[in-house]
């Protein structure tokens, strides 16, 4: 009888542990999390051309009271009124999972950098003043996280300081946005109010961004002109927020506790795995340092 009991009650200890779920990560994991690519289901024809196709060198820092810097690549197609942007690390990174053989994803993937953490495509309307944001999850592919938010194309204060960049004449312009305190170069030579990431409104192509502290630069490195179709990307069914506010108070929870997060409603186990090979199970007062962010 008291081997039924004990039976018994290791049965139901499993059963009850095959209905959690169980993470286990390492610990190198942790101080090197990025947005996760998700798989492109369809895409969206946008009205309209793209006239110009620029890269962008994103470089960045991770965390605040870090000095080592992250350099991503973004690609920009735009329009007269319509821009696409896309971060190339999650991009050729689900490419080459997909197993597509026309480009060697794979190899450009190790050129591309890290991911950016602010984005995996941004498609922005400058004629209704609006961005259509997808992110990436931290901890799990295929969770796409979407909000869209109004653009702010004014407040820019032009300046009367000039440098060629890309063999295009700019002139300087500054602006506080986000949060932040941003100096950019536009080009009158190619009159399109776009540039990387939400910067936008100016009456030239934004070809350099830069915050006052340094600690985020966007460089156009490779700019030609185009006529190609631009499309907006589907991807799987994820979780849309009202805005970019509700989307960061999300994500940060995510950091904050979780536990919690990773539970979704249910219960969890997360086991740490750590450099010399042992594990800790953590609990619900484990924090994890949040991504330094590109907009406050």
């Amino acid at each position: 009888m008291r081997f039924f009991c004990l039976f018994t009650s290791l049965f139901c200890c499993c059963v009850q542990l095959l209905a959690q779920s169980v993470m286990v990560i390492s610990e190198d994991n942790m101080s090197n999390l990025r947005m996760l690519p998700c798989h492109i289901k369809d895409s969206i024809l946008i009205e309209g051309n793209a006239i110009a196709e620029l890269l962008y060198a994103y470089d960045h820092v991770q965390y605040s009271d870090s000095s080592k810097r992250e350099t991503s690549l973004i690609k920009l197609l735009c329009g007269t009124d319509k821009s696409v942007q896309i971060d190339m690390h999650p991009f050729y990174n689900i490419m080459s999972q997909q197993g597509n053989t026309d480009i060697n994803y794979k190899q450009r993937l190790s050129e591309a950098g890290t991911a950016s953490n602010a984005f995996i495509s941004l498609v922005c309307d400058y004629s209704n003043s609006m961005a259509d944001v997808v992110c990436g999850d931290y901890f799990q592919i295929d969770k796409p996280y979407y909000y869209s938010e109004e653009l702010e194309l004014s407040g820019w204060e032009v300046l009367d300081s000039f440098k060629t960049i890309c063999n295009y004449e700019c002139q300087a312009a500054v602006k506080e946005y986000k949060g932040r305190k941003w100096i950019v170069w536009f080009t009158y030579d190619i009159p399109i109010p776009a540039g990387p990431w939400k910067l936008c409104g100016l009456p030239g192509l934004i070809l350099r961004a830069s915050t006052d502290d340094d600690l985020f630069t966007f460089e156009c490195v490779a700019i030609k002109s185009a006529d190609k179709k631009m499309y907006s990307y589907q991807y799987s069914k994820g979780k849309k927020f009202r805005s970019f506010e509700e989307w960061y108070k999300h994500q940060k929870g995510t950091f904050d506790s979780p536990l919690l997060s990773f539970a979704e409603g249910g219960q969890a186990i997360i086991v740490l795995k750590k450099g010399d090979g042992t594990t800790v199970m953590l609990d619900e007062n484990w924090r994890i340092p949040f991504i330094y962010p590109l907009e406050q």
